[in-house]
């Protein structure tokens, strides 16, 4: 199973220095068994269990979504330490990006300009609850950070009676040294979730 060699690499890594290059809370209590990470993903907090790989949503007695458990340890086992670039690519533009691109656009993208097509007030209040700030050079676009070393950007660009809202979700170009693109589609997929949840929660 996927997961369960994905916790074996887990529980074969330091964790001092997963937290570090991750740039993550690492806990540890007494006894020992008591130890595990505090990871912030796309606005919310999980805990991760080292070194059995168990991640629980903050304060939630339930496991996580396994999408959602897979890219947290993937990101914690995986972690370079590479700070962010600043420079920003389309999914297309990943490692294999063409590949995966029609898909990505198809579960990430299109919800979003769907789902907010008649009112991006709300995008941008859903955005902010996950975390999200404004953008200084990008109009319509806000910044999100999926982990601590991997920024995202955020569009929502409004449409009209010819032309038709557009989404987009660009990456930092550091992302693919801490995630593969597989896992990358899966973040933007799930920040899609995250957001489209918000807007259901106040119907």
């Amino acid at each position: 199973m996927v997961l369960e060699k994905t916790r074996e690499v887990f529980a074969g890594k330091n964790p001092g220095e997963m937290a570090l290059k991750g740039a993550v809370s690492y806990l540890s209590y007494s006894p020992l068994s008591l130890r595990r990470f505090v990871v912030p993903y796309l606005g919310r907090f999980f805990e991760v269990h080292w070194p059995t790989g168990e991640v629980y949503p903050w304060g939630e007695g339930k496991e996580a979504p396994f999408p959602i458990s897979l890219v947290i340890l993937h990101y914690l086992s995986d972690a370079v330490g590479t700070p962010p670039e600043g420079k920003w690519l389309s999914f297309i533009d990943l490692w294999g990006g063409r590949s995966f691109d029609a898909a990505f656009r198809e579960r990430a993208l299109k919800p979003l300009s769907q789902t907010f097509h008649e009112n991006t007030g709300f995008f941008i209040k859903a955005v902010k609850r996950l975390g999200g700030t404004s953008s200084p050079q990008y109009k319509n676009g806000y910044l999100i950070f999926a982990f601590p070393k991997i920024p995202l950007l955020c569009f929502l660009h409004p449409g009209d009676e010819e032309v038709p809202t557009k989404s987009n979700i660009l990456f930092d170009a550091v992302a693919n040294n801490y995630l593969v693109t597989e896992d990358l589609a899966i973040v933007g997929e799930t920040l899609s979730e995250f957001i489209i949840q918000f807007q259901e929660a106040r119907s």
